[in-house]
């Protein structure tokens, strides 16, 4: 399996660190070209918890 591949219809967890403050989508769930993503919790880093957060993150597969 290609580890960059997402299959629909499934579920995937991540946790994403970033080493700086990244922009934010204030939304909950975001269409894209793509599919859909959702975030069900954001942390910052002064460890306050946002439920409607999506930070602006790009996936991209290796060829």
């Amino acid at each position: 399996m290609n580890p960059s591949m997402l299959f629909a219809d499934k579920k995937y967890y991540y946790e994403i660190r970033t080493g700086s403050y990244p922009q934010i989508h204030h939304t909950s769930a975001l269409s894209t070209a793509s599919g859909r993503l959702n975030c069900t919790e954001f942390i910052d880093a002064n460890g306050k918890k946002y439920y409607d957060w999506i930070p602006a993150i790009r996936l991209e597969g290796h060829k």
